[in-house]
């Protein structure tokens, strides 16, 4: 429980309208790491976890209610900027095996209103974690979300940072390459 509250106080923390001029909140390089900035979020990939430790993006309601712009659901891709820079980059295949399932730090229902590239942004790997299927991490992470576009309604405009919450010693994908979540 330690962990949710956490990642809560952190949401919550991290929210408010002042940041306007700036595109995506940055919030520092991580320590053996890289900063990756896409249209609707910007991110902190550690290559020693195998996925970002922050994702930071701004929520505004006319950003809402939008239509899909891609009609098709892109695939997971290893992203450009990772590769680019040597670190260590999973393959999508990391978050495929059947005990897994991909994690979207940045939502879909967030890239919605911002274009096509920023749809298919959300399928990058450093805005992936894996989670365990059938456990409580994705319903923590939606509801989270839920909460943040909830708070943009009420506040016109609100910055978010996530990231997620890793034990000392955290379980990895099976070719050890990504590091699983706790929270």
């Amino acid at each position: 429980m330690r962990g949710i509250r956490s990642a809560l106080v952190l949401c919550c923390i991290a929210t408010s309208p002042c940041a306007a001029d700036v595109t995506n909140a940055i919030f520092g390089k991580p320590v053996g790491g890289y900063s990756v900035n896409h249209i609707g979020y910007t991110c902190g990939y550690k290559a020693k976890m195998g996925c970002s430790v922050w994702v930071a993006y701004s929520l505004r309601p006319d950003y809402f209610g939008k239509e899909r712009v891609l009609k098709t659901e892109p695939q997971l891709y290893t992203d450009p900027a990772v590769i680019a820079s040597g670190l260590n980059a999973p393959t999508p295949d990391e978050v495929r095996n059947t005990s897994l399932t991909p994690l979207f730090f940045f939502s879909h229902d967030n890239a919605l209103g911002r274009g096509p590239e920023c749809e298919k942004e959300v399928y990058s790997l450093v805005n992936v974690g894996a989670a365990k299927i059938g456990g409580a991490l994705p319903k923590v992470w939606h509801d989270l979300d839920a909460a943040a576009r909830q708070w943009a309604q009420e506040f016109q405009e609100v910055w978010v940072v996530a990231g997620p919450i890793f034990p000392e010693e955290p379980e990895r994908t099976p070719s050890r390459r990504m590091a699983i979540p706790e929270a």
